[in-house]
């Protein structure tokens, strides 16, 4: 991040700002630590977290490049795959009762 002009930060997603950012800090970061820092980097008004945070954090939850685990989020390449679990809803099994519940 530090060799980044300003225009490169600018010219960046939210989402590859994150990336880099946790890339750098070597650790992981609460949404507020995260989206804060993303607001002074780019040197947005201050309001803009509290108008936009919730976005945010949905952007962050469909990314694959990222976990969240006990209250923070990080790399999910810093996991073994074994200890970070996916949820994935199987839409057959959603079907399935529908179908049940109907007759």
């Amino acid at each position: 991040m530090k060799k980044l002009t300003k225009e490169d930060i600018e010219n960046l997603s939210y989402k590859d700002i994150t990336y880099l950012l946790l890339k750098e800090e070597k650790k992981g970061l609460n949404t507020l630590e995260l989206f804060t820092r993303i607001v002074d980097l780019l040197e947005l008004p201050r309001a803009i977290v509290d108008k936009k945070i919730g976005d945010y954090y949905t952007d962050l939850t469909k990314d694959k490049r990222f976990s969240f685990i006990d209250g923070k989020w990080d790399l999910r390449e810093r996991y073994p795959s074994d200890k970070v679990i996916i949820k994935v809803e199987d839409e057959d099994e959603e079907e399935e009762e529908q179908e049940e519940e109907v007759e």
